[in-house]
C-alpha cells in the first residue's frame, strides 16, 4: 500500500509545477484552493487534472490493494467505512462524536475570525468575504460544505483512514504508536510538493523549521483524527471531516490573516490532540482488549 502511493506520489508531482500558477489564479479571483477553484483553473489548463490523481493517490492505492487483495468483497469492505458508524461502532456513540465535530467546527470559525477582529489587520473582513464567494449566505454555504468539498480530506482519506489506519491497528497492536506512524507517513507523503522550495530557497533553515511545524500537525491530527475514528467504530467520516475543516480554516480563513493571526490552526489542534491523549491516558479511545500503546 505504502509503495503504491510513493509511486503514484513520485518525484514527478503535478502539483509542484502547478500550485504556483494555482495560487495565482485563485489570488487573482479572490478564491481559496477546493475541489471546485481546482477544476475552474483545470477547466482553462488540462495538466492541472493530474493534479486530481495524484491528491488522490491514497484513495485510488486502496482501492485497487483492497480490488486485487479481496477482489468485489474486499472492494466493498473498504467502501463500507464511508457508513456514518463503522463496523465496530455504536450509533448513540458515534451521533454524540459527529455533534462534538460539528460544534468544534463552528468553535474553530469563531475563533478565527474573533482573533482576527482583535487583530486589527486591515481589510480582513473583505478579503475573507471574498475567499468565501463574496455574500453572507455563500459564506455561510462555504463554511459548511467547503468541509466536503476540500481536495485534502475528500481525495485522500478513504485511503489514510479507511485503509492504512485499520491495517496498521491490526499489524502494530498500540493505537498511538500506529496513529504516529501513519502521520509520519502522511507527512512524508507530502514531500515531493516542497521539491521546488528546496531548490529555490536560500535559507533551507527556515524551510526546514516549517517543515518540522508541518510534520507536528499531521501527527497532532492524526492523534486527533484517531479519537474520533475509535468514537465511530472506523468510519472515515470523521477523517474527512477533521480533515476538510482544519483546511477550511486554514486556507479559507487563515490564509489572508497569515500576517497578524500566524499559524492559528496548528496551535488549534495540537492543544486539541493533547487534550485527548491526557482524556484516554494515550490509548487515543481505543477499546479495551487493545495492546497498550
Amino acid at each position: 500500500m505504502v509503495a503504491l502511493v510513493v509511486g503514484m506520489q513520485s518525484v514527478v508531482d503535478p502539483q509542484a509545477e502547478m500550485l504556483p500558477a494555482v495560487w495565482a489564479f485563485q489570488a487573482e479571483h479572490g478564491l481559496y484552493t477546493n475541489l471546485v477553484t481546482l477544476t475552474r483553473f483545470a477547466l482553462e489548463d488540462w495538466r492541472a487534472w493530474l493534479i486530481f490523481v495524484f491528491a488522490g493517490a491514497p484513495t485510488l492505492s486502496a482501492l485497487v490493494v483492497s480490488f486485487v487483495g479481496g477482489g468485489r468483497g474486499g472492494l466493498g469492505e473498504l467502501l463500507r467505512r464511508f457508513h456514518p458508524v463503522g463496523p465496530c461502532g455504536e450509533r448513540a456513540s458515534a451521533v454524540r462524536a459527529y455533534v462534538v465535530l460539528l460544534v468544534a467546527h463552528v468553535l474553530g470559525v469563531a475563533l478565527y475570525l474573533g482573533w482576527a477582529s482583535r487583530s486589527g489587520a486591515d481589510g480582513w473582513q473583505d478579503q475573507v468575504l471574498t475567499s468565501l464567494g463574496g455574500s453572507l449566505p455563500a459564506a455561510v454555504f462555504w463554511l459548511l460544505a467547503g468541509v466536503f468539498l476540500d481536495e485534502g480530506g475528500t481525495l485522500e482519506e478513504l485511503g489514510w483512514r479507511g485503509y492504512a489506519q485499520g491495517l496498521l491497528l491490526d499489524r502494530w497492536r498500540s493505537p498511538l504508536g500506529a496513529t504516529l506512524l501513519l502521520g509520519f507517513l502522511w507527512w512524508l507523503w507530502h514531500f515531493p510538493r516542497e521539491i521546488p522550495n528546496i531548490l529555490g530557497s536560500d535559507d533551507l533553515s527556515r524551510w526546514a523549521f516549517f517543515q518540522g511545524v508541518f510534520l507536528v500537525l499531521c501527527l497532532a491530527l492524526s492523534i486527533v483524527i484517531s479519537y474520533f475514528w475509535f468514537k465511530t467504530g472506523g468510519s472515515v467520516w470523521p477523517a474527512l471531516l477533521i480533515h476538510g475543516g482544519t483546511n477550511v480554516w486554514s486556507k479559507a480563513l487563515g490564509a489572508p490573516l497569515y500576517e497578524t493571526v500566524g499559524d492559528l490552526r496548528t496551535w488549534v489542534v495540537v492543544g486539541c490532540a493533547v487534550a485527548v491523549l491526557a482524556l484516554t491516558r494515550a490509548r487515543l479511545g481505543a477499546p479495551a482488549d487493545a495492546a497498550e500503546p
